[in-house]
């Protein structure tokens, strides 16, 4: 698989590498094994590539990879922006996922969305790692969903203030859609906004929303 793997992108890795890889303790789960060669056939330095194995095989389940992983992502998709944090603490957060969409307008400035030069990098990277289902993007398995909880929702307050942001993006949308009726009332009882939950569950359109 590795030899394979790596050929598709001209790409190997040479005998004494390939065994180190082979014989890690996180190999023996082909998730792990995949995304180790996926980060390593994306890394420049052919002189530093022994220190590079070394590095995300200091890992030795998916989790602890993908907080490697979780590094690279910042170093090289944030552009002074903290994008890497934000995207995944956000979709952390969401109840049902988020659509790109969505995404972009979380994530913009002054009331404009994220441009896709930006986004596209980061989103290419995380795409193989996400599951899509009825236009929404979600966690496609738990290690990564784990990995982000460790290194960016490490408090109550990291919690917080994610579920928040989601409450209000969709407080400020002017139709009551599906989504803001799955969304909206959820991200207030899951920050702990009770004052606005009881307000806004008196919403007659939000009523008739979750009614239908």
């Amino acid at each position: 698989m590795v030899d394979s793997y790596l050929a598709e992108y001209r790409k190997n890795l040479g005998s004494e590498l390939r065994r180190d890889l082979i014989d890690a303790p996180g190999s023996r789960n082909p998730l792990f094994l995949r995304t180790a060669l996926d980060e390593l056939r994306q890394f420049g330095s052919f002189e530093q590539l022994p220190e590079r194995v070394a590095y995300y095989l200091e890992a030795d389940n998916p989790c602890d990879l993908f907080q490697r992983v979780l590094r690279r992502w910042q170093e090289d998709f944030d552009s002074n922006r903290d994008l890497t944090r934000r995207a995944l603490s956000l979709l952390w957060a969401a109840r049902m996922g988020l659509s790109e969409s969505e995404w972009l307008d979380l994530l913009g400035d002054q009331g404009q969305p994220l441009p896709r030069a930006l986004w596209s990098p980061l989103f290419l990277a995380m795409e193989p790692h996400l599951a899509q289902r009825g236009g929404l993007f979600a966690f496609g398995h738990d290690f990564l969903r784990q990995a982000v909880a460790d290194k960016f929702i490490q408090s109550d307050s990291d919690q917080h203030d994610a579920h928040l942001v989601l409450a209000d993006y969709f407080a400020n949308q002017s139709e009551m859609t599906s989504r803001k009726s799955d969304e909206w009332p959820w991200q207030l009882q899951e920050a702990g906004e009770w004052d606005r939950l009881q307000k806004v569950l008196l919403d007659l359109d939000l009523f008739l929303a979750l009614y239908k």
